[in-house]
């Protein structure tokens, strides 16, 4: 088997809504996948910037189509480490819209159960 295709079949298993949903794994096997390895900055990462573009970046994007909170809130506490990979237009055409969509509900909840 080439690593290649070992690492694309490994971290499309990884990046399933559900791995988002369990605590444990948010805490200790989320951040590792959500960050890229870099050589500047020490990370206990196990993905390189090379690999992530290439594997990780359509997983998140197709992700944030889900409009489950656990999910988007951790994409959006790690999204600071990878939104720079991301190509622009799909940032401004995906991945923003998604995030406008879930922001306009919170303030809408929030105020409805202010009232």
């Amino acid at each position: 088997m080439s690593p290649e295709y070992f690492n694309e079949v490994l971290i499309r298993r990884l990046f399933v809504p559900f791995m988002f949903l369990c605590l444990s794994t948010r805490s200790k096997l989320i951040p590792r996948l959500l960050t890229p390895k870099t050589d500047e900055i020490e990370t206990n990462s196990w993905i390189s910037i090379d690999k992530y573009r290439t594997y990780v970046i359509p997983l998140l994007v197709d992700l944030f189509s889900y409009h489950v909170t656990c999910i988007r809130e951790t994409l959006l506490e790690y999204f600071n480490s990878y939104w720079h990979l991301i190509d622009k237009t799909i940032l401004i055409n995906i991945i923003l819209p998604q995030v406008k969509i879930d922001f306009n509900i919170k303030i809408e909840l929030l105020f409805n159960s202010s009232s």
